[in-house]
């Protein structure tokens, strides 16, 4: 683990899981263990489900084996209503439940890869369509205005068009006509 953080935080789900006097804890992490373990102690005093102090090598024995054994159920349920226990068998929960995690993650991983498949399976798809589409260029199509389809809308305004055309044509024939025949008058 990096900071100095992180490796507290890991010894001490590794004390609450009982694993304080395992090699390889040492510096932070084995500060965390002894933590967890001192939390056990402290909650097991205070409830006294033991009818007893406990000393921290019974601490250790206890976070080394089953705790609900040892205490039993309502044990369990007075350790958890302190706040010494509730961090350590909170503690001890989510260690236990990190192989459960890591199958639904694992589960999710593989959900998500198999919808990543089928995208590229179907951007696959789409691309050869394409290609073929674009293989085939204007076969198939019409000579003339490469499958264009009219509507009543357009059909109207082209006549529209056509009409100011031949307007705009007759009155310019009408103006050269009466300026030829003045012309015609004048020199004539």
């Amino acid at each position: 683990m990096g900071g100095a953080f992180t490796q507290g935080a890991a010894g001490y789900f590794r004390g609450a899981q009982g694993m304080l006097g395992q090699a390889g804890l040492h510096g932070q992490a084995h500060a965390g263990a002894r933590k967890a373990v001192m939390h056990l102690k402290t909650a097991l005093n205070q409830t006294n489900v033991l009818g007893k102090q406990v000393g921290i090598n019974t601490a250790k024995t206890i976070s080394q084996g089953s705790i609900f054994k040892q205490v039993g159920t309502k044990g369990i349920a007075k350790m958890a209503a302190t706040k010494a226990g509730a961090k350590f068998l909170g503690a001890r929960a989510a260690a236990y439940a990190i192989p459960g995690l890591q199958v639904v993650a694992a589960a999710s991983l593989i959900y998500d890869l198999g919808k990543m498949g089928g995208e590229i399976v179907k951007s696959g798809i789409n691309l050869a369509r394409d290609a073929n589409r674009s293989m085939q260029g204007s076969m198939g199509k019409p000579l003339f205005g490469m499958g264009y389809r009219d509507t009543e809308s357009a059909a109207t305004s082209r006549a529209r068009g056509v009409m100011a055309i031949q307007n705009s044509r007759l009155n310019a024939r009408s103006a050269l006509g009466s300026e030829a025949s003045m012309m015609a008058a004048h020199f004539g």
